[in-house]
């Protein structure tokens, strides 16, 4: 009797390799689930594995760019006497494949390159704000002059909330007139006298020396103040949130809803 060992794998092994691989997500994603659950208590937040909603609400975030956009890990409390929001923002995209010198980007001669599905994670924080503020985009510059295409479409993004909310239809560039801070630092907001009111000389030396300014773009909706970044960790969100509060604490607090909390 001939034993078809090609037979036996696509029938038998093949399949078990699938469920390993589906087994093990799970297990890694379960892992990670009890980990914020018990962190979300710690903290006293809420604790949500997925959020069917929340992801509509930041879709305007530079960095999403694909499909299968989904909120995940939300929690939700108070921090430092603000509300607080830090979850995950996941998507995937499909990339090419690049085998550069090593092989055929078109394996199956399809006469297209070959791709495949990549997931990203971002670790999303927001604090809510007691009373509005106009919408802003805060960034350190980077080395390079020209905009990227992320930084060119929130541009658009804050200009096309801007005129909903304050019938601007462009949202301009804010020179605070701080020629140091003004090379360090680009702004844009459909309000630009409300933002140079706001970055008093003690707040524009203040995001001069933080390291978490140089690193954090910070989007303001109205309502509450956004950051993100690649690190998901509640430690990393932590980080993110005490950044966002202490721009809080800095801001003139008898101009907007009194004194900082406690």
């Amino acid at each position: 009797m001939t034993v078809d060992l090609q037979a036996i794998f696509s029938y038998v092994a093949l399949p078990l390799l699938v469920v390993l691989g589906l087994w093990a997500t799970w297990a890694k994603e379960k892992k990670t689930y009890d980990k914020k659950k018990r962190e979300a208590a710690k903290n006293g937040w809420t604790y949500r594995r997925f959020d069917r909603k929340l992801h509509r609400k930041y879709r305007y975030l530079p960095f999403v760019d694909g499909g299968s956009l989904r909120a995940t890990h939300v929690m939700r409390g108070e921090y430092r006497g603000r509300p607080l929001t830090m979850f995950t923002l996941q998507f995937s995209t499909e990339e090419y494949v690049d085998r550069g010198r090593s092989g055929d980007d078109d394996l199956d001669n399809d006469g297209n390159r070959d791709t495949h599905r990549v997931k990203h994670r971002y670790g999303v924080v927001a604090v809510g704000l007691p009373a509005p503020l106009p919408d802003f985009d805060l960034q350190a510059k980077k080395a390079s002059a020209k905009p990227s295409r992320p930084q060119r479409l929130l541009r658009n993004v804050i200009g096309a909330v801007g005129g909903m909310v304050n019938d601007s239809v462009h949202t301009a560039t804010v020179e605070t007139g701080d020629e140091v801070f003004d090379k360090a630092f680009e702004i844009w907001s459909p309000n630009p006298e409300r933002i140079r009111e706001l970055l008093t000389p003690t707040v524009r030396t203040w995001l001069l020396k933080s390291d978490k300014a140089k690193k954090y773009t910070v989007r303001c909706t109205g309502d509450e103040i956004v950051t993100w970044g690649t690190g998901t960790d509640t430690a990393i969100g932590k980080v993110k949130a005490n950044y966002l509060n202490d721009l809080l604490d800095q801001l003139p607090a008898d101009q907007l809803w009194g004194p900082p909390p406690a």
